[in-house]
């Protein structure tokens, strides 16, 4: 019975976790109207929120230059592949949600309810800042020219500070807290 007991106190802190975020970070999205400086840049940087700057790029050669031909005239015969990348793992040891807020009915689980998903619409030439470990979904419409861009650009996470190790245990807790409430055990060696 005492597992029984750390799970359910497992769950409220889980509940307690989600709803206070919820309740001090509001379900938007900041829009910047302008190229930010880099001190205001760093700013939004440092809140670890995702924000768009609307036009960023819409001086970006790229946006008037690739259409289907000049891409075709540019890649020629180049092969584009669909790649679909997983962890070395089984379905039940993956530490991200297969929760998807367009169909809450699929893969729901106890927390599925809290999820307050941030919802936010790109034009051509806006620029979203997405933080690190943001579990995130996109979804594109083809402009009309059959073709939809985007370009990513990523960067290495500073690992050092709170945000990778806090995240690290709560992702650890949940996965143990999951396999007991699963018949295993509380054993994070499990």
């Amino acid at each position: 019975m005492a597992e029984a007991s750390i799970l359910r106190a497992i769950d409220e802190a889980t509940v307690d976790l989600l709803t206070a975020y919820q309740e001090l970070n509001g379900a938007y999205v900041d829009e910047l109207e302008e190229d930010p400086s880099p001190l205001v840049f760093m700013q939004h940087v440092a809140q670890n929120r995702p924000f768009v700057v609307r036009g960023a790029a819409t001086d970006w050669p790229a946006l008037s230059l690739w259409n289907p031909e000049y891409l075709n005239t540019t890649m020629g015969d180049s092969t584009v592949k669909d790649l679909v990348l997983m962890p070395e793992s089984s379905s039940d040891e993956i530490p991200w949600p297969l929760w998807d807020p367009d169909n809450p009915g699929a893969n729901k689980n106890r927390f599925s309810s809290l999820s307050r998903p941030l919802r936010i619409e790109l034009e051509p030439g806006d620029l979203l800042y997405l933080p690190a470990l943001w579990y995130h979904k996109v979804s594109q419409e083809c402009l009309e020219d059959d073709m939809s861009v985007s370009v990513n650009y990523w960067y290495d996470m500073a690992f050092g500070g709170f945000l990778y190790a806090s995240n690290a245990f709560i992702s650890n807790v949940s996965m143990v807290a999951s396999a007991a409430g699963n018949g295993g055990t509380l054993d994070a060696g499990t």
